[in-house]
């Protein structure tokens, strides 16, 4: 019987800030960065490492690069399945046609005031 292996510190703070998210609603390892005084690289690292999905749901986090699990293509089997992912959960979607891509309305972007944030050190 394989052990699962115990989130840091860290790891715990960033799981217990993203439960703060509400329904509906999406933020940025940016921002989640910004609220606990600490790169977007290390939230990423952190939520690749996510033992609690989905009460812990790793698909509120909107990237800005446009991509999820690698992939940015807005056709890419793995982005149409976040996409659904987050429409059930209520997010919605603005196509640009300029760009010729999809991303999350920004009405359905979560922001923490990083000064207001508990967690942060």
């Amino acid at each position: 019987m394989v052990m699962a292996r115990q989130a840091t510190q860290f790891e715990s703070k960033v799981y217990q800030l993203c439960k703060q998210i509400p329904v509906g609603m999406v933020s940025t390892y940016g921002d989640l960065a910004n609220a606990l005084n600490t790169s977007p690289r290390a939230v990423g690292q952190a939520m690749r490492r996510n033992p609690f999905a989905p009460e812990v749901p790793c698909q509120l986090q909107e990237p800005r690069q446009g991509g999820y699990f690698g992939e940015s293509s807005a056709e890419s089997e793995q982005v149409q399945r976040k996409r659904c992912l987050l429409q059930e959960e209520g997010v919605l979607f603005e196509v640009e046609e300029a760009e010729s891509s999809v991303r999350v309305s920004e009405a359905c972007v979560f922001s923490f005031m990083a000064d207001q944030c508990a967690l942060k050190q």
